[in-house]
């Protein structure tokens, strides 16, 4: 996997109703600052017939070539935009649609968050086990639980990213990686600064999540980098095009 990379990758669609392997464009979306990864299906119009309207509350979007396919995205579904596009959601949807009105006593963040946890639904789950100091009240009024949690992080001056990783819910803390990607010359298209931010255009590949760190041998950079955000489009005709954000960190992490 570590340097694998598709020149010309396909998609494929699993409905509850529906295999679908063409007659669609996609655009997938994993990034740190929106917490919920997305892939929005956007149906030709002979597939649309087809499928429109149908069950889409489970759906697993692959990507790949020559019968060789990773997941890509499976979570929830919905039709948007008056039932021409389907947007899957990965299972942070539950914390979306789960509403929060409560006050705290005299609790740190780790209680908070098991709190809402439980009540969106969520059975697995990491949480980073720093300390932090207890506050003596924290109050939150009618927010959904991601919204909730974003508020808890400002109240006690964090910027800890939370995420879901399969069926399992991360707050301060990431799966162990097992491979770790490499962007070099053979993969990356065009690579540029702005800020302390990196962006490349890169050759296709399904298994890159914000938040995994990568190595860069590139001749703009030799280093490590810490991925911030993913989004793959795909034409639905064959032209597929991917760009990776990410920031430089210490090899060490």
């Amino acid at each position: 996997m570590s340097d694998k990379a598709l020149t010309a990758p396909s998609f494929l669609l699993t409905l509850p109703e529906a295999d679908l392997d063409g007659g669609f464009a996609v655009t997938y979306i994993s990034s740190r600052d929106e917490h919920c990864d997305t892939c929005r299906i956007y149906p030709d119009d002979e597939v649309l017939d087809e499928i429109g309207g149908t069950d889409v509350s489970d759906c697993l979007v692959e990507m790949g070539m020559d019968e060789d396919f990773d997941e890509l995205l499976e979570g929830v579904g919905s039709w948007e935009k008056n039932g021409s596009e389907i947007l899957i959601r990965d299972n942070m949807v539950r914390l979306l649609e789960t509403y929060i009105t409560a006050t705290f006593l005299g609790c740190h963040p780790q209680e908070v968050l098991r709190y809402i946890l439980t009540l969106a639904g969520v059975e697995k789950y990491v949480l980073a086990q720093d300390e932090f100091p207890v506050k003596p009240a924290f109050t939150v009024d009618t927010q959904n639980a991601c919204e909730a949690i974003k508020q808890m992080n400002s109240a006690w001056g964090l910027d800890t990213a939370f995420f879901y990783w399969g069926d399992t819910f991360y707050w301060g803390t990431a799966p162990e990686q097992e491979e770790v990607y490499e962007l070099n010359d053979q993969n990356v298209l065009d690579m540029e600064k702005e800020g302390e931010k990196w962006t490349a255009d890169i050759i296709g590949v399904p298994w890159l999540h914000h938040s995994q760190v990568v190595i860069v041998d590139h001749e703009k950079l030799i280093g490590v980098g810490e991925i911030t955000k993913v989004v793959i489009r795909s034409s639905g005709g064959g032209f597929c095009d991917m760009y990776v954000e990410f920031k430089e960190v210490p090899e060490n992490g």
